[in-house]
């Protein structure tokens, strides 16, 4: 019983350390671009993300839908909170054009 909790605690350590390696790895990657490409050094996967979905909306002009989908967000209520707060300032841009 002993031997079998043990081996049972060295296999969730190995899944840990694996897990740690999955998440590690791509961000050392992620940094050396970051160096070499004179991107600033805080720069993290998920504004990679962020930047992602709202040039896909914005400029790319891909449906919330279709984002939604990429993004794997359960909702599209969650993608169009997320991102069409970021167009407030278009928004009103947008509205004085129309002011006459």
């Amino acid at each position: 019983m002993k031997g079998e909790i043990r081996s049972q605690m060295i296999l969730c350590a190995l899944i840990q350390m694996k897990i740690q390696l999955i998440v590690a790895i791509p961000m050392m990657l992620l940094k050396g671009v970051q160096r070499s490409w004179g991107y600033p050094p805080h720069l993290r996967f998920h504004d990679l993300r962020h930047s992602h979905a709202t040039i896909a909306i914005q400029q790319l002009k891909m449906s919330a839908r279709t984002v939604q989908l990429r993004l794997g967000h359960s909702s599209v209520t969650t993608t169009l909170g997320i991102y069409t707060a970021e167009f407030a300032a278009q928004d009103k841009e947008i509205g004085e054009a129309f002011d006459f």
